[in-house]
């Protein structure tokens, strides 16, 4: 844990401006914003009781950005080393995108930087796209989320019990977690999975995990049929 304080008089009584508890080993990035002048000291604690060497490092100390795009710059400040993982930030306004930048490395291994044109795996922040794809045909009356999701996905085999599209998203349709699966196909991470090949996946499963509504499980399988859903209702491609 490290800590910002600032001396204020002779007296050394000091005022805490600031307090960052990154990991608990390793590097440590960590920047803070003051109106006030003098000494500041840092203070390193250690991390349940652990002790060890450590160095800091003061990097930069600039006047705090007034631009928006200055803001953004001086906040991302420490993804922006070649040797650190990073980021894209886009900012949308009015349906505009008014800020796009990189920063950082895409992939450290191969050397990568993030540009703001590089494809990349936004992984499960899909789930809130989806979520609102259903809604959004609830309103519009082209289904209902107590619907069985075998009204729109037939292939789905009959375990027994109905699961509704409300199951699937609230993870508690009783499905087995898909990317369990794939180490056994000797897969591994989270390559792309095909909606086709995600049902037959299902339709080989002997039974459900857990009875609809009664366990939750962060649940992929769920997600990526919610998506064929999406596309069976509305006559549209996912993206679309």
């Amino acid at each position: 844990m490290v800590s910002g304080l600032h001396k204020l008089d002779a007296l050394t009584r000091l005022l805490e401006v600031e307090e960052f508890d990154g990991p608990s080993r390793g590097p440590e990035v960590f920047q803070f914003e003051t109106e006030a002048s003098g000494v500041f000291l840092v203070r390193v604690r250690p991390f349940e009781e652990g002790s060890g060497d450590y160095t800091i490092e003061l990097i930069t100390v600039e006047p705090a950005a007034t631009e928006p795009a200055g803001k953004v710059d001086q906040m991302l400040a420490a993804f922006s080393g070649p040797e650190t993982p990073g980021v894209v930030v886009g900012v949308v306004d009015g349906g505009e995108l008014v800020f796009a930048e990189a920063y950082g490395m895409a992939n450290l291994e191969h050397g990568i930087p993030f540009t703001v044109d590089l494809s990349s795996n936004i992984g499960s922040v899909t789930k809130h796209f989806t979520a609102m794809g259903i809604l959004l045909l609830e309103q519009d009356g082209k289904l209902s989320l107590e619907d069985d999701v075998r009204e729109y996905i037939p292939e789905l085999p009959d375990f027994g019990a109905t699961v509704t599209v409300k199951n699937l998203l609230n993870h508690t349709g009783g499905y087995r977690e898909i990317y369990n699966f794939l180490p056994m196909a000797g897969r591994q991470g989270e390559d792309a999975i095909r909606r086709e090949e995600a049902i037959r996946i299902v339709q080989r499963q002997p039974e459900l995990q857990a009875a609809p509504n009664t366990e939750f499980n962060y649940n992929n399988t769920g997600y990526i049929l919610l998506a064929t859903i999406i596309e069976r209702v509305s006559g549209k491609s996912f993206p679309e």
